[in-house]
């Protein structure tokens, strides 16, 4: 039997395996998002032009999608957003091959924290130069980050009318994966004076940004300010230096079957993806879909579904927490996040976390995304674990929470 989602396809539904290591939401939350393209697709059909909705779309996206994706970021984030700085994608993924694909080559520099994300695989296929730089608990040092674009620098290509940067940042300053922390206020005004000092762009995933539990209760209201809210030069005049570009999905705050992102960015980023050849000829990626979404929230379905995401999510954080505080051994380190999806332990070094993760799985049927898995460096981070809140429901979490820490306590 063909698998029917990704998960299947690899294999992670195999066994009676609680298996953290997934990041994806659950089919209880994924069914309720039926009702809401249900209504969102009657809802655009009936309001939007057909000529215009089954066409290609224009190079920039929906204009609908743009308009009230807008709305409804400045009401999450806190401060406003441009629909002249949106550009719909095919997901961030997507986005970011796009960024990668128009404004570098292969042999260009991209820098990113030792601790970071699942894009390391992207950069490599694409040939980038990848550069790690050092990370501390707080997050990316930013004084390694100026010397390393310093040495860089010295053999960096010339810039050129296509592609007027000579290397890129890849970060994620909000709830990270896979720690789940945030960069602070001092770190990220110290970012944009590095970018800019060296003229190259910032690329930031901003796919978490939405999923905040900094309050106590909900709406969880505000989170952290993002990246991009600090290159004023990105939001207001488009004087000297545009060095932010802000990636997003519909994926972490609703449904990742459908593929649908955006990325925010200045106008001189824009410019050079609208006239690029992989969107002048066919134009927006999704651009049906899109219109659909856009209904989905002039509805205020996609407002309703984030609510309740992030009420579910808030609860299995705090049953996951509170199962490892109660039950790790006092070696072993984490912290809370304030929002995001990941939860991050470091063990003692003497430990094997890839010996462990096989007693896990085979003796206390629970599995977690070893750390090395996201470290940009060699022989780093053998000793943490990151697990994921997003695909089991609170009861399930805090039972493997509790087999996994009785395992660590096995081998300390």
């Amino acid at each position: 039997m063909a698998a029917g989602t990704l998960f299947q396809d690899l294999g992670c539904y195999g066994s009676d395996v609680v298996d953290l290591s997934i990041s994806s939401q659950d089919f209880v939350f994924l069914h309720g998002c039926k009702d809401g393209m249900e209504l969102g697709t009657m809802h655009c059909l009936a309001t939007q032009d057909p000529g215009n909705l089954f066409q290609y779309g224009p190079r920039q996206g929906n204009f609908e999608l743009c308009q009230t994706l807008a709305n409804f970021l400045t009401e999450e984030y806190g401060h406003q957003v441009s629909s002249e700085h949106l550009f719909i994608t095919g997901g961030s993924s997507q986005g970011l091959v796009l960024l990668c694909n128009v404004l570098f080559q292969s042999g260009d520099p991209v820098f990113v924290a030792d601790l970071t994300g699942c894009s390391l695989d992207i950069f490599s296929d694409l040939g980038f130069k990848v550069v790690s730089v050092p990370s501390d608990e707080n997050g990316l040092i930013v004084e390694e980050l100026d010397k390393l674009l310093k040495v860089h620098s010295y053999r960096k290509r010339p810039a050129t009318e296509k592609r007027p940067f000579w290397g890129f940042v890849y970060l994620m300053t909000i709830f990270k994966n896979p720690t789940g922390h945030s960069l602070s206020e001092e770190r990220c005004n110290a970012l944009i004076n590095i970018f800019k000092k060296h003229k190259v762009l910032c690329v930031c995933d901003d796919t978490l940004a939405c999923l905040s539990y900094a309050k106590s209760n909900p709406p969880f209201k505000p989170a952290p300010k993002r990246l991009f809210g600090y290159d004023t030069s990105s939001t207001g005049s488009e004087e000297c230096g545009n060095v932010v570009v802000s990636l997003g999905s519909f994926s972490t705050i609703f449904s990742p079957g459908l593929r649908i992102g955006w990325l925010e960015a200045p106008q001189n980023v824009l410019g050079h993806l609208k006239n690029s050849s992989f969107v002048r000829h066919v134009g927006s990626s999704q651009h049906y879909l899109s219109g659909v979404m856009s209904s989905v929230i002039e509805l205020g379905e996609l407002t309703k579904r984030l609510s309740f995401l992030k009420i579910t999510y808030h609860g299995r954080l705090n049953a996951v927490f509170d199962a490892l505080v109660q039950h790790l051994p006092k070696e072993v380190k984490l912290s809370k996040p304030q929002g995001g999806v990941f939860v991050w332990l470091t063990l003692p070094e003497k430990l094997n976390v890839n010996e462990l993760l096989k007693v896990c799985r085979e003796k206390y049927n629970v599995g977690f995304s070893p750390g090395s898995e996201f470290s940009s460096t060699p022989n780093k981070f053998n000793n943490c674990i990151r697990l994921s809140i997003a695909h089991y429901n609170e009861k399930i979490l805090s039972s493997a929470a509790e087999r996994l820490a009785t395992a660590i306590m096995e081998r300390i």
